[in-house]
C-alpha cells in the first residue's frame, strides 16, 4: 500500500522538533523523534490503526491541522449550498473541480432587463438584455484656448486648440457663417473671415461621445475687425478721411472714442428742408434723406457704421445734434470756426438735429457759430451735412 512521509519544523523556545507524518490509504500515523541534540518531551505511538488519524505532538500541530480540515470542510459545505441554490445540486463531497464546473453552468435570466450605459451615471453599471456587464459614461469636458479671437485684414484667420477628455469626435460651427467659417483637422479649429466682413460670431466646439467619456461643448467669441477707412490713426479736424469703398466723398474728424471715430460729410453736397412744419427731429424730412443717403451713396460701408442715437432717432447715418456741436465733440467744441464747412466752394450755414422750441430747429451759421431763433424748418437753402461713427481700430 502506498506511503506518503512529511517532515515538519516546529521550534519549541531551545532547538527544533522535526515531526515526521506518514500515510497510508486509509490509515494516518503522526511520528515524532526529536532532531538536532533537542530535548523536546513529546511521546510517540507509533502503532498505526487503521481507518484512523493518531498524533500526538509538541505544541499543538494536530490541533492546528484539525482546525484547517475543518474550515476546508466548511468551506466547500458553503459554495455546495450557493450553487445548489442557483439551481445546480452540488455536495460538499464533491472535488473542486465539480463544483467549478457547476458554478461555470450557472444561467441568469436577462431577458427583461433593460438598461442602457445611457441610463447609466459614471460609477454605476448595471446588465443589458444579453447580460452584458455594462457601467456609466465619465462625465465629459473639454477647453479652448483661446476663448475669443479677433480676425482682421493683416491675419484673417486663426486657430483654437482643443483640449478634451477620452477620444470623442471633435466638430465645429458658426453662429455666423456670412462673418466666420471653421473647419477642424484633429485638435485643431480654423476660423477664417468671410471676405472681409466685420462683424462677430460664436464659434461652438462639439466633442462627441466616446469610448468612455460623455459629450462636452464649448464656446469661442470670434470679432472680425475690417478698418474700411483710408487711415489707421485719426487727427481732430483731418478733413482727408474717407472710406476706401468711396474715394470721392470726404470726410473730416469731429471726435475720437476709443477705437471709434464720428465724422461728419466735408464738404457738403446738397441742402434740404429739415421738415415741412415743426421741429422735432423723429419722422423729419431730413431723418429720412440720412436713411436713404445711406441706402443710396454708401451702402457698402453699412456694415462698417455703428448705430447713434440722436435726438430720439437711432440710425447708422444722422444729422448731429447742438450739443454735438456745441459741447460734446473734440473738434467743433474747441472753437467756432472748427463747425465751419463748405458747399460748392462756399461756406454755408447747416441744420443741427435739435429744435430750437416747437417752431424753429437750430443751425450752424456760416461763420460757425450756432443759431436757433426764427430758423423755420421748411427753409431749404440749409446744408445737408450727415455724420456716421465708424470703428477704426481693432
Amino acid at each position: 500500500m502506498a506511503n506518503i512521509k512529511q517532515r515538519l519544523r516546529r521550534y519549541n523556545g531551545s532547538s527544533y522538533d522535526s515531526i515526521y507524518l506518514s500515510a497510508n490509504v486509509g490509515d494516518v500515523v503522526g511520528t515524532l523523534s526529536t532532531a538536532n541534540g533537542g530535548t523536546g518531551n513529546s511521546s510517540v505511538d507509533t502503532t498505526p490503526t487503521a481507518n484512523s488519524t493518531k498524533m500526538v505532538t509538541s505544541g499543538g500541530v494536530y490541533t492546528e491541522l484539525q482546525t484547517l480540515k475543518a474550515s476546508v470542510s466548511n468551506g466547500k459545505s458553503a459554495i455546495a449550498s450557493a450553487i445548489t441554490d442557483k439551481g445546480i445540486s452540488t455536495s460538499s463531497s464533491d472535488t473542486f473541480n465539480t463544483m467549478a464546473t457547476n458554478i461555470r453552468n450557472i444561467s441568469f435570466d436577462f431577458s427583461g432587463a433593460n438598461i442602457t450605459r445611457d441610463d447609466l451615471v459614471y460609477g454605476k453599471y448595471g446588465w443589458d438584455a444579453s447580460g452584458k456587464l455594462i457601467t456609466g459614461w465619465r462625465e465629459g469636458s473639454v477647453t479652448l484656448t483661446p476663448t475669443s479671437l479677433t480676425l482682421n485684414a493683416d491675419s484673417p484667420t486663426g486657430t483654437i486648440t482643443v483640449t478634451r477628455a477620452g477620444d470623442g469626435v471633435i466638430s465645429a460651427s458658426s453662429s455666423d457663417i456670412s462673418v466666420a467659417t471653421v473647419s477642424v483637422s484633429g485638435t485643431t479649429v480654423t476660423v477664417s473671415s468671410v471676405n472681409e466682413t466685420a462683424g462677430s460670431a460664436t464659434i461652438t466646439v462639439n466633442v462627441a461621445r466616446g469610448t468612455e467619456y460623455e459629450s462636452a461643448s464649448a464656446t469661442c467669441a470670434v470679432t472680425v475687425f475690417v478698418n474700411p477707412l483710408n487711415k489707421d490713426s485719426m487727427t481732430l479736424g483731418d478733413n482727408t478721411v474717407y472710406f476706401t469703398a468711396y474715394p470721392s466723398i470726404m470726410w473730416q474728424v469731429q471726435h475720437i472714442d476709443g477705437d471709434y471715430v464720428y465724422l461728419a460729410l466735408y464738404p457738403m453736397t446738397e441742402t434740404s428742408q429739415f421738415r415741412s412744419s415743426g421741429s422735432s427731429y423723429s419722422g423729419s424730412i431730413i431723418a429720412q434723406k440720412c436713411a436713404e443717403y445711406l441706402t443710396n451713396t454708401i451702402p457698402n460701408v453699412a456694415r462698417y457704421l455703428e448705430d447713434v442715437t440722436v435726438n430720439g432717432v437711432t440710425a447708422k447715418v444722422f444729422i448731429p445734434s447742438k450739443a454735438m456741436y456745441d459741447t460734446e465733440w473734440d473738434w467743433p467744441k474747441s472753437g467756432q470756426s472748427n463747425r465751419i464747412c463748405y458747399l460748392n466752394g462756399s461756406n454755408t450755414a447747416y441744420w443741427t438735429s435739435t429744435a430750437y422750441d416747437s417752431r424753429y430747429v437750430w443751425i450752424v451759421l456760416r461763420d460757425g457759430d450756432l443759431y436757433g431763433y426764427n430758423i423755420i424748418p421748411n427753409d431749404n437753402s440749409r446744408g445737408f451735412r450727415p455724420a456716421v461713427k465708424v470703428r477704426y481700430k481693432a
